[in-house]
């Protein structure tokens, strides 16, 4: 595993002299053993009103807007995520923050999808209106999204959040307050930005003040 994420967790992991190990797992399942074992985590999530009892909470890791995109050529305008209700369907992946953000908020027009991917297919096919993203989506790398991105623009921007180790409400408030203050010297020490500035080309991704670059 790699990514700019990995690495900080990894980074941060070094600095507390944990035994930890990070397992990339289903998202469901790392999600609810994150939630019952007080011995677990998980990262990245989005921390949302909904979640906030669920979990205790690191510093946050990156932040991001949350998007609502329409195939380029469409007719759908939206001034406001009220206007999105009267669509016919909006592609959401099943479990993610967006698609507990809408249904808490009462949409009733959500297509839920398996993996992102399908989601945006959907779109692009003209089988969904719009589809519940972010504006970290342009960065994947992945070669089907490679295709599908140019194909799609931004509707509405619908809020923005941060994302955030998530560990086990359960858990050690001393352990996540060891961790916190490792997050919080490595953005101090610039730690943080270098490592940044290694896999983005924009501030607008960073919950922190950078450095200009020189």
């Amino acid at each position: 595993m790699s990514g700019f994420m990995v690495e900080l967790v990894q980074e941060a992991l070094r600095r507390t002299g944990g035994q930890g190990t990070i397992k990339l797992l289903p998202w469901i399942r790392g999600y609810m053993e994150a939630k019952t074992d007080p011995d677990s985590a998980i990262f990245p999530v989005y921390r949302i009103a909904e979640r906030e009892q669920d979990f205790l909470w690191s510093e946050p890791l990156l932040k991001a807007k949350w998007i609502l995109y329409r195939r380029k050529g469409s007719l759908i305008r939206l001034s406001s995520l009220e206007d999105a209700r009267g669509l016919d369907r909006i592609a959401v992946s099943g479990g993610d923050a967006r698609m507990v953000y809408m249904e808490s908020r009462g949409f009733s027009n959500l297509q839920v999808v398996p993996v992102d991917v399908f989601g945006w297919k959907m779109l692009v096919d003209g089988r969904v209106d719009l589809v519940a993203g972010s504006n970290l989506s342009s960065l994947i790398l992945d070669p089907e999204y490679t295709v599908l991105m140019p194909k799609v623009e931004p509707a509405l921007v619908m809020d923005e959040y941060t994302l955030n180790i998530a560990f086990c409400a359960k858990a050690d408030p001393e352990l996540v307050r060891s961790w916190n203050a490792v997050l919080r010297g490595m953005v101090r020490d610039g730690t943080y930005a270098a490592l940044y500035r290694r896999y983005f080309q924009t501030d607008e991704f960073s919950p922190y003040p950078l450095p200009p670059v020189n």
